[in-house]
């Protein structure tokens, strides 16, 4: 991606979240700003993926419903423990990771070698 082309992305995906936050955050807080940085980071990766398209052609369409799949059951989740049970904010990140991580895990969108793989560079970057 040309410099021009990454500023032309990053102006418009500021642009979207400037305004955005305008309109949403004073209506519903901070469920707005949420709201406004999913939408620009999602109006950021489609324009990013548009102009690399241009450049090389991978399919992303393959590795969309797996994360998707465990995102779903993630944002259930915190739903759940904001609305039901009111769990505290730790509790929300540490149930919301988990959750994800077993539904990835569970669909089979992350396999026992790469997990071995992560821990490897992980515990590697430790030592």
């Amino acid at each position: 991606l040309s410099q021009n082309k990454y500023l032309m992305v990053v102006s418009i995906q500021a642009a979207a979240n400037i305004v955005l936050n305008i309109m949403l955050i004073p209506f519903i807080g901070l469920v707005g700003a949420a709201v406004t940085t999913v939408v620009s980071e999602f109006l950021g990766c489609s324009l990013y993926y548009r102009e690399f398209s241009k450049i090389a052609q991978v399919s992303f369409h393959n590795y969309i419903p797996k994360p998707l799949v465990a995102s779903i059951a993630m944002a259930l989740f915190l739903i759940w423990g904001l609305k039901w049970i009111h769990l505290n904010i730790f509790w929300l990140i540490v149930g919301g990771a988990s959750v994800y991580s077993v539904f990835f895990y569970l669909i089979r969108g992350i396999t026992k070698e790469e997990i071995k793989l992560f821990r490897g560079i992980i515990l590697e970057k430790i030592d």
